[in-house]
């Protein structure tokens, strides 16, 4: 008996952590909610800025490969 307790407890609490990681959707801002507005674009930004510094560690180390062989 005490076995089922706690598998029906486990799977409970399974069901209600995946059913959690799935809702975790975009948040969509009101119209007049500039608090809310405000945070998504700076979150957007923050993650612009590291995709382009991503990308700009990649452009310095091609470019740095493409000297080193003309000096060869």
């Amino acid at each position: 008996m005490k076995k089922m307790k706690k598998t029906l407890i486990l799977f409970i609490l399974l069901t209600f952590s995946f059913n959690s990681s799935v809702n975790a959707e975009e948040k969509k801002c009101k119209t007049f909610d500039v608090g809310c507005k405000m945070g998504k674009f700076l979150s957007d930004t923050k993650e612009f800025q590291k995709k382009g510094l991503k990308q700009s560690k990649v452009q310095i180390k091609d470019n740095v490969n493409i000297i080193d062989k003309k000096k060869k």
